[in-house]
């Protein structure tokens, strides 16, 4: 297994948003263009940081996209690796297709059942703090500029943390995958519908699953769910069965 730490194989990424896609598919670039082969570890955070001139944090989003992808492993005392073909797990989504009504609608109907269920378990298993922390994700959205790159990052925040307060790691990795590629689905609403009107839609539809997932409502946070991921899809032009 190579170690691959000290080596400046990346160069500073451009900043289109999202940051951490993109340097995503750069190092998936690398993995396919055979510079980084299986069992090669990748370089620690920081150095990935510095060679990429993003934050830590942008690296660490990456990394985890790339996990959920497949392509990478992780072992503790090693760090992330490059996973041979025949030892990926596979899930992918050609964020190319996501321009087109049949592959939104198939997206949406993925999500529905899993962030309904995630959210009556975050309203059976959240924490205090993450209570907490939701609402001032919650908070920060709604004061942030309408529909701005941040956010669209709040958005997408806010529901892998109701992933995370369902306790279920499972929930957890699929639901962050398919957040990565929620983006573009929240951009291309912009596009379909007056922009004061989408504000506050999506505004109410986060403070009712908010609230419900506050008071320990299951079956509250559950159907203000289903009617937010419904909403999105009509707001999309697309209608889920």
């Amino acid at each position: 297994m190579a170690d691959l730490s000290g080596k400046h194989i990346f160069s500073e990424v451009n900043r289109p948003e999202p940051l951490h896609l993109r340097v995503a598919a750069l190092i998936g670039q690398q993995i396919d263009r055979g510079a980084l082969g299986p069992g090669d570890r990748l370089p620690k955070e920081q150095e990935l940081a510095l060679q990429f001139n993003v934050g830590r944090n942008v690296i660490r989003e990456a990394i985890a996209c790339l996990r959920a992808d497949g392509i990478l492993g992780s072992r503790q005392g090693v760090g992330a690796y490059v996973l041979a073909p025949h030892e990926r797990q596979s899930f992918r989504i050609d964020p190319k297709g996501l321009h087109e009504p049949e592959n939104i609608r198939a997206l949406l109907e993925m999500r529905l059942p899993l962030e309904v269920q995630a959210a009556g378990l975050a309203a059976d298993r959240r924490t205090s703090s993450q209570s907490e922390h939701l609402r001032s994700i919650y908070v920060e959205m709604v004061a942030s500029e309408h529909w701005s790159p941040r956010a669209i990052d709040l958005d997408m925040e806010f529901h892998r943390s109701i992933a995370a307060a369902a306790h279920n790691g499972y929930l957890v990795n699929v639901l962050t995958l398919i957040s990565h590629h929620t983006r573009q689905t929240i951009e291309q609403a912009l596009d379909r519908n007056e922009l004061g009107r989408l504000v506050h839609s999506t505004e109410i539809e986060h403070e009712a699953v908010l609230l419900a997932i506050e008071r320990r409502d299951a079956p509250a946070a559950r159907a203000a769910m289903e009617t937010h991921i419904r909403s999105a899809a009509t707001r999309l032009g697309v209608e889920l069965t």
